[in-house]
């Protein structure tokens, strides 16, 4: 039985890497992280053209709060696509038919495919993390060092995050259809994420952003409510 298994293992790896799709999806999410990395380098420099924002110690905590949102996303959206094709390809080709006629149990079944989604999505994550990685070399401030250590725990948070999401998959879609589980593993969360990405960030954004502009700019940063001796600093 554990011979079935394997080779149902085998199976679903094979399914998924021979397509090509399989690998562009990777690439365009590490392509996309690259551009965000250069999209954060262009505005700092038009912001400070003299290079002291970009070079400040800001500009790498800046740089981790835009990737954390994307890589969150980008590993819900890796895992809907790895599940949606491990969990429903076989299916959908006739391979679940023709394996009622061998001695291999539902069970392990499910168990071959979620090792297979976890091997998927962690050769996919890996992929998608090396764009985040070339993206740290526009940070001049983050030490070699710290760039590889940056990277690290950006690719095993965003990896757990696609686990996590393949083993809640793996449940949710015996109730949903394959068009459909995309849709409600990658993009609701994508869009739950950024909404809440948004509403929380403000204050974030104004102390690590506004606040060195303001500084290098030579302005000042006003407060909701003054007290009498911000607005005598301010006259001074």
């Amino acid at each position: 039985e554990r011979e079935d298994m394997n080779s149902f293992f085998k199976m679903q790896l094979k399914i998924f890497y021979r397509q090509i799709s399989s690998y562009i999806a990777a690439f365009v999410l590490s392509l996309l992280n690259i551009a965000i990395a250069v999209a954060l380098y262009i505005s700092l420099k038009v912001a400070d053209p003299s290079g002291k924002l970009i070079n400040s110690s800001e500009a790498p905590a800046m740089f981790r709060s835009f990737m954390v949102m994307f890589g969150t996303c980008s590993a819900f959206m890796t895992s809907a696509f790895a599940a949606q094709t491990l969990f429903y390809k076989y299916k959908e080709e006739g391979i679940y038919y023709v394996m009622q006629s061998k001695p291999i149990t539902r069970m392990e079944i499910y168990w071959a495919t979620i090792f297979a989604s976890i091997i998927c999505v962690t050769s996919q994550i890996f992929i998608t993390s090396i764009g985040y990685l070339v993206g740290t070399f526009l940070i001049p401030t983050l030490l070699v060092k710290d760039k590889f250590l940056s990277w690290l725990v950006y690719f095993l948070a965003s990896a757990l995050i696609a686990i996590i999401s393949i083993g809640i998959g793996a449940i949710g879609h015996n109730f949903v259809q394959s068009k459909a589980y995309q849709f409600i593993a990658g993009w609701i969360p994508m869009i739950i994420i950024m909404i809440l990405f948004f509403i929380s960030s403000p204050a974030k954004t104004k102390i690590n952003l506004i606040s060195p502009i303001a500084k290098l700019k030579n302005a000042t940063v006003l407060k909701e409510n003054i007290s009498e001796k911000d607005k005598k600093d301010i006259r001074s």
